[in-house]
């Protein structure tokens, strides 16, 4: 029997599946790291929203609380996959209903993209208050994430839905550091 088209995707299709198993979605890292969550929350930790593919639901739920001082969110991510042809792709978008609050939200990140490989690296989101505003205000930030798994002959969605509230002060009202 000749060797024919589809004998040659199943045979590489099995080569792929026995010997790169790190193909598979369990290796998708995002987070807020030590260093990141000392300046905002002024606690020792990191807070992973996604670790080695597992999402931590406990996180996304809470709304993360931003003091007046705090302009913007570094986030840390990576596709930890080794097969570059294979990419975890992203969609995105930011926005807030309270505007009379905040000058400026933004992100380093485009609308849609494709999520770093093998190395880690940053974005963040940018949140500016008024400088005569005083309130609070809600920003939420959708990410989903749409990884291929090659094991499962399919692909892994991960729809992330995250809220910070925002606190803005008055420039004038802002307490002095005493020091």
């Amino acid at each position: 029997m000749p060797f024919t088209f589809q004998m040659s995707i199943f045979f590489y299709s099995a080569i792929l599946t026995a010997f790169l198993p790190s193909l598979a979605n369990g290796y998708i890292d995002l987070y807020i790291s030590h260093k990141e969550v000392q300046r905002i929350l002024g606690f020792d930790g990191e807070l992973f929203y996604i670790r080695d593919g597992r999402e931590n639901k406990n996180a996304i739920a809470h709304q993360l609380m931003i003091p007046e001082s705090i302009e913007s969110i570094v986030w840390r991510w990576q596709d930890k996959r080794m097969y570059s042809m294979i990419s975890t792709l992203y969609d995105m978008q930011l926005f807030t209903l309270d505007h009379q609050v905040l000058h400026n939200i933004s992100t380093t990140l485009k609308n849609n993209g494709r999520m770093p490989a093998v190395e880690e690296q940053e974005f963040s989101v940018n949140i500016s208050c008024k400088p005569t505003s005083d309130g609070n205000a809600i920003v939420y930030f959708h990410l989903n994430l749409t990884s291929v798994d090659i094991n499962e002959l399919g692909h892994s969605n991960y729809r992330l839905k995250f809220s910070f509230n925002k606190i803005c002060r008055r420039v004038g009202d802002i307490p002095k550091e005493v020091g």
